[in-house]
C-alpha cells in the first residue's frame, strides 16, 4: 500500500474524506458517512484506525515538503553555466599553478557541483592551498 506520488491514496482509502483544519497545512482524515455501533471494541478498532489515518495523512505532507524542497534546490541551466565560468575564471586567476594543473581542478570541481560555491566563496590563498592539496592526491 502506498501513497501516489500526486499525494493521492490508494482505493482502499477512497471511503475517507480529508478535512483541512484552519492552519490548512495538516490534514485529518474523517470516515464517511455511515453507521458506528455503539459497541466498545469497534470504537477502539475506530479510535486505531482513525490514528493510522491521521500517520498517513502526517507522512504524506512530510514527504511532499521534502519533495518541494528538492525541486527548489534544484538550480537552472543558466545558473549552472554561470557557475562553471565563475569557476574557471577564478581558477584561472590564481597564477601559481599550470594550465594542466587547473584543468584537473576544474574537472574535479565539475564532477562534485556541490562543492563549488563554497569553493568559490573562499579567499584566494584558501583557494591557493585547497587546489594545492587536490594536485598532491
Amino acid at each position: 500500500m502506498g501513497v501516489g506520488v500526486d499525494g493521492s491514496m490508494p482505493n482502499e482509502w477512497s471511503d475517507m474524506q480529508v478535512m483541512e483544519d484552519s492552519t490548512a497545512t495538516t490534514k485529518k482524515p474523517q470516515p464517511s458517512s455511515g453507521v458506528e455501533g455503539g459497541i466498545k471494541r469497534k470504537s477502539k478498532i475506530y479510535a486505531i484506525d482513525q490514528n493510522i489515518r491521521e500517520c498517513i495523512c502526517l507522512m504524506t505532507d512530510s514527504v511532499t515538503e521534502v519533495a518541494n524542497a528538492i525541486k527548489s534546490s534544484i538550480t537552472s541551466p543558466k545558473k549552472n553555466k554561470n557557475m562553471y565560468t565563475e569557476l574557471m575564471f577564478e581558477l584561472t586567476n590564481i597564477s601559481i599553478f599550470s594550465e594542466e594543473e587547473v584543468d584537473t581542478i576544474y574537472d574535479n570541481l565539475s564532477k562534485n557541483p556541490t562543492l563549488m560555491p563554497s569553493f568559490l566563496l573562499k579567499p584566494i590563498y584558501s583557494k591557493a592551498r585547497w587546489m594545492r592539496k587536490e594536485i598532491g592526491n
